[in-house]
Order: structure tokens, then C-alpha cells, then sequence
């Protein structure tokens, strides 16, 4: 029953993606699942979850602070390693924006 529940948060919070406010209103959802269900196996996706979002909403000390905590578990598949690994890796500093200019005629 309890992982049945916190699979539909999950789904909630990936829907809430799509309406106005949806990255933030997602973070809250991932960061729900993550604090108040530590132990179930639904944390780890979350986590995956909340990272790409926090990354969307370029919160990177939050990023970097939820991929070294994936970086800690013990039973991430090589990919996922790989995954949370470039999270912790970004470097925000280097990151520079390219803007669109429209020349107009």
C-alpha cells in the first residue's frame, strides 16, 4: 500500500511539471518523497527526479548536494552512477546562457 501511494506522489509530481510553477511545485513534491520516506525504494528515483529538476531551476548547490548523496548508495546501476556523477561535476561558473537574437527585416 505505502509504495502504491509513493508511486502515485511521484506521478503527481511529474505531472505538476507540465502546469505553471511546475519545476518548483515538482521540487517540493521529489524533496517530499525523499525527507519523510527515507526508506523506501521509491527515495532513489526521487532523488533522480529532484536533481534534473533543481538543475531546470539552476539551484546548483541544491543539485550538487542531492547527487553526492545518490553518489553514497550502494546500489545505483553504472548509469545511474554516471548520471549522478555529471550532476556533482557541474560547474555553474563555466556555464554561460547563448540568447537568441532575431534580426528583424
Amino acid at each position: 500500500m505505502m509504495r502504491t501511494l509513493l508511486c502515485l506522489v511521484l506521478v503527481v509530481a511529474a505531472c505538476a511539471r507540465e502546469q505553471p510553477r511546475a519545476p518548483v511545485s515538482a521540487a517540493e513534491r521529489y524533496a517530499g518523497v525523499r525527507d519523510r520516506h527515507r526508506k523506501s525504494e521509491d527515495v532513489r528515483d526521487a532523488s533522480f527526479q529532484l536533481c534534473e529538476v533543481l538543475v531546470q531551476l539552476e539551484r546548483w548547490p541544491d543539485v550538487l548536494e542531492v547527487s553526492e548523496e545518490l553518489l553514497t548508495r550502494e546500489d545505483l546501476s553504472s548509469a545511474e552512477r554516471l548520471e549522478a556523477l555529471q550532476a556533482s561535476a557541474y560547474d555553474p561558473k563555466s556555464h554561460k546562457k547563448i540568447e537568441m537574437i532575431t534580426l528583424g527585416g
